[in-house]
């Protein structure tokens, strides 16, 4: 079924489907090859500053990363907001994709995605580890999870760099499942791409209902 949006077409999915989903044609599992063309880090000398390697050359502007989370949200507007913000592809950073809300696990919303042009990638090594995200499902503690999970990206150098790469390369949403930002580590991993000199502006989208 298509829904006229702002004179776009918005396909919703129907029906059952396989059980394997490619997010789109030329959707791809997030990768070391996302990384080629990063320029490796060179030993300082005594009088040169060591810096980290960046996905793209100096000269070039940072690329805007932006969030989004799917709480109480229905798939239909979840798919407008990110059609009218631009995104061109969706990074899960949940470390597993799963839902009981409907249209949320990864292998329908990579379908449902795929549908209106968008890519979805699944970064696992992204996710708040089990233990901590038990802990505040139980105590709804940001700060003590926030400095779990610190320590935990402190350890995924690879895929921080590998997701700042696609940010160089297409317009990205990270997707978790707070509506609220603030309270989902998205925006440790945000901060910490910016930090590292890989991105710069974040935009925090919030699914609106029509």
């Amino acid at each position: 079924m298509y829904v006229s949006l702002n004179s776009r077409a918005l396909r919703m999915p129907g029906g059952t489907g396989t059980s394997r989903v490619s997010a789109s044609n030329h959707a791809r599992d997030l990768c070391p090859s996302l990384t080629q063309g990063v320029a490796p880090s060179e030993n300082a000398s005594q009088h040169t500053l060591s810096r980290s390697p960046r996905p793209y050359p100096e000269a070039m502007s940072l690329p805007t990363l932006l969030t989004i989370g799917y709480e109480d949200a229905d798939l239909y507007d979840f798919l407008h907001t990110l059609q009218a913000a631009g995104v061109q592809a969706v990074v899960d950073t949940r470390e597993r994709a799963q839902s009981r809300r409907k249209g949320y696990s990864k292998t329908a919303l990579a379908l449902a995605l795929a549908q209106q042009g968008i890519d979805y990638h699944h970064l696992r090594a992204l996710g708040t580890p089990p233990d901590i995200r038990k802990a505040y499902k139980l105590d709804r503690d940001f700060a003590a999870m926030k400095a779990g999970y610190t320590q935990h990206l402190a350890t995924q150098g690879e895929a921080l760099t590998e997701l700042a790469a696609l940010a160089v390369k297409t317009r990205v949403a990270l997707l978790c499942y707070e509506a609220n930002p603030q309270e989902c580590h998205r925006s440790l991993i945000a901060r910490r791409l910016q930090e590292m000199g890989l991105i710069g502006e974040v935009q925090d989208l919030r699914v609106t209902s029509r």
